[in-house]
């Protein structure tokens, strides 16, 4: 975290004290103290998704939340010390830095593998990584057989293949604990989620 709070978007737009910038109201200092507080919640809830990235892939460059964090300094050289951007355009554009790499991650998924195995997607990737492993196309009834090592590849491929569509649905989806009863979401505040989820996925979706 600290390094997003040592860029000059996050003291521009959702820090305590703004540089340069007349003071802001009670209303203004309220929203700001509310969104920040929204996106600190929302990364450390991500990452718990990001960590388990390496885990499903074998060969990967790193996509941990160290790299998401340069995101932000990337996207200070971009817009210079005087940012346009308003804290709320800022959380916006740090909740979809969060979101892409995400989708990346198995436990991303609320129901895990029945919700891939559910996926049309899934049965394409797994037929090719068939073809290319066996040489021919798959019969009907050896879906149901699958090998350890043809698994295990098709579940990579379509972990690649899908991310980004699957970080579209984060930024609102639940996901359920039975233990402790309860689902949670990425963005816990449920009026920013209803108010800004939906679009951070669009723009995680379209990176």
């Amino acid at each position: 975290m600290q390094k997003i709070q040592n860029t000059c978007l996050w003291a521009e737009t959702l820090s305590e004290k703004p540089p340069g910038r007349n003071k802001r109201t009670e209303v203004e200092k309220a929203f700001v103290d509310r969104l920040r507080q929204s996106f600190i919640q929302f990364r450390e809830r991500t990452s718990v998704l990001v960590d388990q990235i390496e885990s499903s892939f074998e060969a990967l460059t790193v996509h941990n939340m160290s790299h998401i964090d340069a995101l932000w300094e990337s996207a200070s050289l971009l817009v210079g010390n005087s940012s346009n951007l308003n804290p709320a355009e800022a959380y916006v554009l740090g909740g979809a830095f969060l979101l892409h790499d995400a989708g990346l991650a198995l436990t991303s998924y609320p129901s895990g593998l029945q919700q891939i195995e559910s996926n049309p997607l899934w049965r394409d990737v797994v037929a090719q990584q068939f073809m290319r492993t066996n040489g021919r196309a798959m019969r009907p009834q050896e879906f149901d057989s699958l090998p350890a090592a043809i698994r295990e590849s098709a579940l990579e491929a379509f972990l690649r293949l899908n991310h980004a569509a699957n970080a579209e649905s984060l930024g609102t989806v639940g996901f359920s604990f039975p233990s402790e009863q309860t689902t949670l979401y990425l963005i816990d505040d449920s009026e920013l989620r209803l108010a800004f989820g939906t679009l951070i996925g669009r723009i995680a979706y379209s990176h």
